[in-house]
């Protein structure tokens, strides 16, 4: 530890001299802002944890709403091809009467 311009060797002598009770309190001191800094690295740890959770949250939010506006387009488009499946039906049985109709009148003139 150098203070004050000391050099270590001084700074290292006079912590070897210290009172036992002041070098306690001075370890004390030292723990304790070590703990406050890990709270404060804990608690912005979850802050961000926290804040992530919520970006998820709301991409999830998201996702569930397009996955329904796209199951509702499926839905949509099953519809359409169910219809133009019966029309093309009914067109198919209209051009198959049709083109009886043009046969029998074939075999009528000949």
């Amino acid at each position: 530890r150098i203070s004050s311009g000391r050099s270590w060797r001084c700074s290292h002598i006079e912590e070897l001299t210290l009172d036992p009770e002041v070098k306690r309190r001075r370890i004390d001191r030292a723990c304790h802002l070590n703990s406050e800094a890990r709270i404060s690295l804990l608690t912005q740890r979850v802050d961000d944890l926290q804040s992530s959770k919520d970006d998820l949250n709301a991409e999830r939010r998201l996702a569930e709403e397009r996955a329904e506006a796209l199951q509702a387009h499926v839905l949509s488009l099953m519809q359409k091809i169910s219809e133009l499946q019966s029309s093309n039906d009914g067109l198919n049985e209209s051009s198959r009467r049709l083109a009886e109709e043009a046969a029998q009148q074939q075999l009528v003139r000949a």
